[in-house]
């Protein structure tokens, strides 16, 4: 049975990066993982060492700012949403 990645369930290729814990991903899904403000492995939870991090891409400072600006978007959308009828949006369909 071929390994599959643990984020988008597909198949891993040549194309994938290894973690502190051994566990492997896709490198465009570990960076993705990163970008929505986790910190560890989707698999295991074990904390991806700073090392890994910079090889990705990612520094305390860049990342600091990446989430001033996420967190400030976000609060504009809930702010934008409080104003609107109430009703319950369906976000997705089965």
């Amino acid at each position: 049975m071929m390994e599959k990645c643990v984020v988008c369930f597909e198949v891993l290729d040549s194309k994938t990066f290894e973690l502190n814990c051994q566990h492997s991903f896709h490198m465009n899904c570990i960076k993705t993982w990163l970008r929505t403000g986790h910190s560890n492995c989707p698999y295991c939870r074990t904390e991806i060492d700073k090392e890994k991090k910079k090889l990705l891409g990612f520094d305390g400072e860049e990342w600091h700012s990446f989430w001033i600006d996420w967190s400030d978007e976000e609060e504009s959308e809930e702010e934008s949403e409080d104003s609107g009828s109430g009703e319950p949006e369906l976000f997705c369909s089965l």
